[in-house]
């Protein structure tokens, strides 16, 4: 009989270890801001056209892995319609950052005969 109350206590003791606790949004709403400072100096014009690919750390680092990050974190403990706008926003940063490598590497569909659809990337460094 005491084995089995040590065992409900251990089980027990498990299932409180077990949830998760914290508030995601203090992770998810610094992240949000950082990218957003970076997308709208980008679009107000204040960094150069040519460097529009400079925010592109920022985006998929801070912005794009911290919101999918909290956007797992939420799910987690049971909050889905925060999950789900933190899932909105970091499919719309990847997005974003992947439209501007692909604009940034000259990246476009041609269509050939031969295939239906082919991508072809130019690098600037010289290789083709």
């Amino acid at each position: 009989m005491v084995a089995t109350d040590s065992a409900e206590i251990e089980a027990t003791a498990s299932e409180v270890a077990a949830v998760p606790v914290g508030d995601p949004s203090i992770l998810g709403l610094p992240s949000f801001v950082v990218g957003a400072v970076a997308l709208s100096l980008a679009t107000v014009g204040y960094v150069p056209p040519a460097a529009v690919g400079a925010a592109l750390p920022i985006i998929l680092g801070a912005t794009g892995l911290g919101l999918l990050i909290t956007t797992v974190w939420c799910a987690n403990l049971g909050q889905s319609f925060v999950a789900c706008v933190f899932g909105v926003f970091t499919g719309f940063w990847f997005s974003y950052a992947a439209l501007v490598l692909g604009l940034q590497h000259n990246c476009s569909r041609s269509r050939r005969r031969t295939s239906p659809v082919r991508w072809r990337c130019s690098s600037s460094h010289g290789r083709s």
